[in-house]
């Protein structure tokens, strides 16, 4: 199935649009989260900045 996807470009636009997609939500590199369609977390990151984030998600849920 690789094979067969590598040989062709079937997936090619789609390939550019999830990358033009992650890109305009400021992904430059991976690892990269992006969570809740609105925060993007690059790279390794402390708990404690997960922890912040995993709180502010949760208030604006309240």
């Amino acid at each position: 199935m690789v094979r067969r996807l590598l040989a062709t470009d079937a997936d090619a636009d789609e390939v550019r649009a999830r990358d033009a997609h992650a890109r305009a939500r400021g992904m430059t590199g991976v690892p990269t989260f992006i969570i809740a369609d609105r925060h993007v977390v690059p790279g390794a990151q402390p708990s404690e900045l997960w922890t912040q984030l995993i709180d502010e998600i949760a208030e604006q849920i309240r």
